[in-house]
């Protein structure tokens, strides 16, 4: 969304971002050409855990978090009131369809500022219990227009009531789209042995991101020199650490903790293959897309990922890479021990297929390009809009 917001004003949009206010983070701050707000929803701010971390979808099924949303809800509509009378936006860009398309679109109805609402996945395919189901199809109601990140999504939303008319796809592109130093890829290898064989995972430690499947398809493999290497941190990582521990792979499963997207991008350069094992919650919640396939993808590192969700919208089999089912740990592992082999078959024509895809397809100026357009067809006016995020 960061690189949205600059791609955008890069294009000539005057952009406000507004955000929920974090321990220690200030409440407005200059991003590039980019203004940033947030807005405070409880007081002293350390109670303020709603958002960020682990994602708001996690951080909401603790049940004293539950209890924060009521008050989350009336400052982010209290702040849009506010945003839409000092900045006077020709258009209001929400993320996320509950809380952001719900708070925006009631918000906004008053002064008919038109609002463009961004479903990423979570929002649609969590929060499936009854009660959330009249805001979800109100906010849709709302709506100007609706953008859905694939067809697993699109789906969703027209199930929810959205008319076609007014949904378009607009796929979210790589996070970073530079070309990395091959000395900086060189000196992370050399952390490893020679013949190692990387395996990676990118991602929040959750449950529905299936890192213990990960942990367990390596420690399942007969090749000791394979590694795996998790790029991530989340509310797992202690459980997870243990978990290496019981499966007797201390050496060869490496935690890298939180990384910025350029040193992920140099990780993907150097090891030989990314495992995304992600899957259903508890809760419903499916990968809608996974932009870290395109990352992948984008770095000519082979693709292993679960068939959920809107994976296969992206992820075609022996076409931009491989599919297992979901917490099918022997077939990741199989996958695993045929790269290690070198035996899949095609491979170099698979890998230059996703290349193709993530870099000519699937990028941030046509993400860019599509939201500019859609944004002056609604306003039909000087390029002017508030970015509710």
């Amino acid at each position: 969304m960061r690189n949205l917001t600059l791609d955008l004003a890069a294009r000539g949009w005057e952009i406000e971002v507004l955000a929920p206010h974090a321990a220690g983070a200030p409440r407005i701050e200059a991003d590039g050409p980019v203004t940033v707000r947030r807005f405070r929803y409880l007081v002293p701010e350390r109670f303020q855990t709603l958002a960020y971390g682990a994602g708001g979808l996690i951080n909401f099924r603790s049940p004293g978090r539950k209890f924060q949303a009521i008050f989350f809800v009336i400052a982010e509509m209290v702040a849009i009131r506010r945003a839409i009378y000092r900045f006077k936006p020709d258009l209001i860009h929400a993320h996320w369809l509950l809380p952001q398309g719900f708070t925006a679109g009631f918000a906004a109805c008053i002064s008919g500022i038109p609002v463009v609402t961004t479903i990423h996945g979570s929002d649609v395919f969590g929060l499936r219990s009854l009660i959330y189901q009249p805001f979800k199809r109100a906010a849709i109601r709302m709506a100007s227009a609706i953008t859905c990140n694939g067809p697993a999504t699109q789906r969703a939303a027209e199930a929810l009531g959205a008319k076609l008319s007014k949904v378009k796809e607009i796929r979210m592109p790589p996070s970073f789209e530079s070309e990395i130093d091959p000395s900086e890829v060189a000196t992370w290898r050399g952390r490893f042995p020679a013949d190692a064989k990387i395996i990676l995972f990118v991602g929040r430690l959750i449950p529905e991101k299936g890192p213990a499947d990960f942990i367990e398809a390596i420690a399942r493999t007969d090749h000791p020199e394979i590694r795996g290497v998790l790029c991530g941190d989340g509310p797992m990582r202690a459980e997870l650490e243990d978990l290496v521990k019981r499966n007797n792979v201390i050496d060869r499963v490496i935690f890298e903790g939180w990384l910025d997207p350029a040193a992920v991008a140099c990780r993907m350069a150097g090891a030989h293959a990314l495992l995304f094992p992600s899957k259903k919650s508890i809760d419903g919640w499916v990968e809608a897309q996974g932009i870290v396939l395109l990352e992948a993808m984008r770095a000519g590192l082979p693709v292993f990922a679960a068939r959920s969700g809107g994976i296969p919208d992206l992820v075609h089999e022996g076409v931009t890479g491989w599919l297992f089912d979901e917490a099918d740990i022997a077939a990741m592992s199989r996958l695993i021990q045929s790269r290690a082999e070198g035996t899949i078959a095609d491979i170099d024509a698979v890998i230059d297929r996703a290349k193709q895809l993530a870099r000519n397809e699937i990028t941030r100026d046509r993400t860019a390009d599509a939201f500019h357009s859609l944004f002056l067809e609604l306003t039909s006016a000087t390029p002017t809009f508030s970015h509710g995020s």
